[in-house]
């Protein structure tokens, strides 16, 4: 059996995108935001992008596909997501949990 090479390029992508979210992170408040023109552009969305790129990048280099590196963010977005929400139990965690395992085995079965 062929063993996939790893994507390199997702490696320095990855450590690209976490390096520059990481600085903004240290070196702004979250409510800064940035001037053009006349108006104000909050750096908040653009942070979140990046450290969910950084996680997309680092996940599929990891485990050698795109699907899982999309599946982890996704899990990360939705847990995200329930926790701004209020949505902190941990039924919400396992549930989430047991939805991105299933679609995993459901992509591995069908690839295979």
């Amino acid at each position: 059996m062929r063993v996939k090479k790893r994507p390199f390029h997702f490696f320095l992508l990855a450590v690209l995108l976490g390096g520059l979210s990481l600085y903004a992170i240290i070196s702004y408040p979250p409510t800064f935001s940035l001037p053009l023109n006349s108006y104000r552009i909050p750096l908040f969305p653009f942070v979140v992008t990046g450290v969910l790129v950084t996680i997309f990048f680092f996940t599929s280099y990891l485990f050698r596909t795109m699907l899982q590196g999309f599946l982890v963010t996704l899990f990360v977005i939705s847990y995200l997501s329930l926790r701004y929400f209020g949505l902190k139990h941990i039924f919400f965690l396992l549930m989430l949990l047991a939805i991105f395992i299933s679609l995993e085995v459901f992509f591995f079965k069908k690839n295979n």
